[in-house]
């Protein structure tokens, strides 16, 4: 958008003919902004019963990238993971991204 603000929206379902199985979902939302060089984002994702009836898992992320020439850009990002399953106590999961991308 001219404003700058762009956003992401997804939805998937996946049905499971096992017998007292739950139908997989999963949905994800990003918000982001842009302006001059700099962009940022901010996305959280949620799903349900995808390995095992009854799981939940969660995503939220940050991202920042910054366009220092036409050719080259410089990002940073952090996820945090979690699955919750009945029984089962999972860690959750920090990622933490920092890197560049060269265009040539």
């Amino acid at each position: 958008m001219n404003s700058g603000w762009n956003g992401t929206l997804a939805f998937a379902q996946r049905g499971d003919d096992t017998s007292g199985a739950e139908d997989d979902q999963y949905t994800y939302v990003k918000l982001g902004y842009k302006t001059g060089a700099h962009a940022m984002s901010f996305d959280f994702g949620l799903g349900s019963d995808f390995a095992a009836n009854g799981d939940d898992s969660t995503g939220y992320g940050l991202s920042y990238v910054y366009r220092a020439a036409k050719w080259a850009e410089l990002y940073a990002g952090a996820k945090l993971y979690s699955l919750d399953r009945d029984n089962l106590d999972v860690d959750d999961v920090t990622v933490l991204a920092v890197g560049t991308r060269l265009k040539f």
